[in-house]
């Protein structure tokens, strides 16, 4: 046997390999992790922890109701008469098993759970170190717009489940059941559309034109059967919340891109850069908010900019201006990533749909849009090798900007 170079160690000759070693130990951390998920989530049911302040109300007078609704009545009148804009899919299912609004709650957190050990698996099999995986998954557990559903029985929970199982098993290959599980949440959610058709952005790319064409053929029928049955997009209680807004759509996307791009490397902005193209933004931007009127509820701070705007201007212009500033900021990444820019843009005209606007609905869309953008870094080359530990710290400045807000007794 040849003997070990100098001042390098002999190879391990007995017991198992290093990298066998390693593996086993991130199951481990993952099962710590899994098993303090479920200690402090428990903790937080048994003491109605209410983070995003909203959520307690939602189950109270409108998901749990819903759910009584769909065990008492006919399928056709319980359609008719849901208290809810959500799809019926959650109610259907969750309304099924014999649990009262506690069993609701505590079935609901374990998919928040799930939903944050998959994200943990997902992130480990993108190569990132166990402790920026574990980072993930807690950044995602402790998101207040996610926590506070899942710990008061919403529906998008469930949503969002779906949607992170569907994008990671379509990236394993697992073709049989992905391309169902992005319709089957527009059912349960009907702005998951705009997720279905970022995913199908991804398939065009990748030249997938048969798992893109899957997912339209399955969508397109859940979207008419929910229009046939309520003569529009939300129940019939619900056809005023669907009031165009670009408002809204501008804030999504200002939310989503600051969510995702403003921790970029920013050695390539310059400050001449960034106010060239902040003054060309800043017209259009303005334009396109006053095409509407104010937000009918919620807003995030643009409304109450708004507000106190008006008793000196026609116009709204603060709001414009800090949009113009960080799409600024963000302006050399969305160039850079035409398909994240697209996805981003998708899910704000989505937004668009209606007048209402709330934190957790970007907070919606911005956990599956950022797997997403965490998946495709295995085509974009070396030049985007730190990709995955930007998008870590992207993830805790939004859950860690998430809990100021509701910190400060901000309503969802």
């Amino acid at each position: 046997m040849a003997e070990p170079e100098a001042g390098h160690p002999p190879a391990m000759t007995v017991g198992e390999p290093v990298s066998s070693w390693q593996h086993k130990r991130s199951w481990a951390y993952l099962a710590l992790l899994m098993l303090a998920m479920i200690v402090a989530g428990s903790v937080a049911l048994a003491t109605d922890y209410n983070p995003s302040q909203g959520a307690r109300g939602d189950f109270e007078h409108y998901h749990f109701l819903t759910i009584e609704l769909f065990r008492h009545l006919p399928w056709s009148q319980f359609l008719h008469d849901m208290r809810t804009a959500s799809g019926p899919l959650f109610y259907a299912l969750v309304g099924s098993a014999p649990l009262g609004a506690g069993g609701v709650r505590a079935a609901v957190l374990m998919m928040h759970v799930v939903s944050s050990t998959l994200l943990v698996l997902l992130a480990l099999r993108q190569q990132l170190s166990t402790r920026a995986a574990a980072v993930l998954g807690v950044a995602f557990f402790a998101s207040p717009f996610q926590l506070g559903p899942a710990l008061w029985g919403h529906p998008e929970t469930l949503g969002t489940l779906m949607m992170l199982a569907a994008i990671g098993l379509n990236r394993r290959g697992v073709q049989s059941l992905a391309p169902w599980l992005l319709p089957l949440s527009v059912a349960v959610r009907q702005t998951s559309v705009a997720l279905v058709g970022a995913s199908v952005l991804t398939d065009l790319k990748l030249h997938r034109f048969g798992a893109a064409a899957t997912k339209l053929t399955l969508t397109l029928p859940v979207i008419a059967a929910l229009a046939w049955a309520w003569g529009g997009l939300t129940p019939p209680a619900f056809h005023q919340n669907l009031m165009p807004s670009t408002r809204s759509l501008l804030a999504s996307l200002t939310l989503l891109t600051l969510g995702l791009c403003a921790w970029d490397r920013s050695d390539a902005r310059t400050s001449r850069d960034y106010l060239r193209v902040c003054l060309l933004l800043f017209p259009l931007i303005a334009l396109l908010y006053n095409l509407c009127g104010p937000f009918r509820d919620g807003g995030f701070v643009f409304s109450r900019l708004d507000s106190m705007e008006a008793r000196w201007l026609s116009l709204n212009l603060i709001s414009p201006l800090l949009m113009a500033m960080a799409l600024s900021w963000c302006w050399r990444s969305l160039r850079g990533d035409p398909l994240m820019s697209a996805q981003i843009l998708v899910c704000a005209v989505v937004s668009g749909a209606s007048n209402l606007f709330y934190v957790k609905y970007a907070d919606y869309f911005f956990w599956p849009l950022l797997l997403m953008r965490l998946i495709q870094t295995d085509h974009m080359g070396p030049a985007h090798a730190s990709e995955p530990e930007t998008l870590v710290r992207a993830a805790l400045a939004w859950t860690s900007a998430s809990l100021v807000l509701v910190t400060l007794w901000y309503r969802q």
